[in-house]
Order: structure tokens, then sequence, then C-alpha cells
């Protein structure tokens, strides 16, 4: 059934529709090797993305890990500064204590 009705819309087309119908196909094979062409650029860009992306996300874990790093260090150095803060006030207030002593003695 399918195939009596392509036959009666192909015995209905006029010539100029036959011609239309050819004209059509001409562009569309005109613009097919260009849009293969397109295509081919867009898949290598979409490759070079990818991969400059990767490069990218890998740098951006190597710097978040080594500002990882820094900030340990940091803390490491600021408990160091504040154990020698504090052993230096123990020092100057044992210090302040003989000083003390010392002039009760001379005022004796």
């Amino acid at each position: 059934a399918n195939a009596d009705i392509d036959i009666q819309n192909n015995n209905n087309k006029t010539p100029l529709d036959v011609i239309g119908t050819n004209n059509q196909i001409n562009v569309m094979r005109s613009i097919i090797p260009g849009l293969s062409h397109r295509s081919s650029e867009l898949r290598q860009q979409l490759k070079e993305n990818e991969q400059e992306n990767e490069q990218l996300r890998q740098q951006l874990e190597r710097e978040e890990e080594e500002k990882k790093q820094k900030a340990q260090e940091n803390e490491q150095l600021q408990q160091q500064l504040e154990h020698q803060l504090k052993r230096k006030e123990e020092e100057n207030e044992h210090l302040r204590q003989q000083l003390r002593q010392q002039l009760k003695r001379k005022k004796k």
C-alpha cells in the first residue's frame, strides 16, 4: 500500500517538482563535505579542550596541595613561635622575681 502511494505521489509530481527536488539534493551534496570538515574541526577542538582541561585540573590539584602544605607549615611555625614566646615570658617573669628579691635584700 505504501509503495502504491509513493508511485502515485511520484506520478503527481510535475517536472518543476522534480527539478526542485534535484536542486535541493545538489545543494545538500555541496553542503555535506563542508559540514563533515567542520564536524572534524570541532571534534579536534573538543579533544584539545579536554586535554587542556585535564592539564588545568592537574595544575589546580597541585596548587591546592601546595597551599595545604604551606598552611600546615605556617601552623607549625605559629605553634613554635607561640611556644618560644611563652618560654621567654616565663623566663622574663623569673628574672623579674630575682630582681625584686635582690632589691629587697639591698634595702635591708
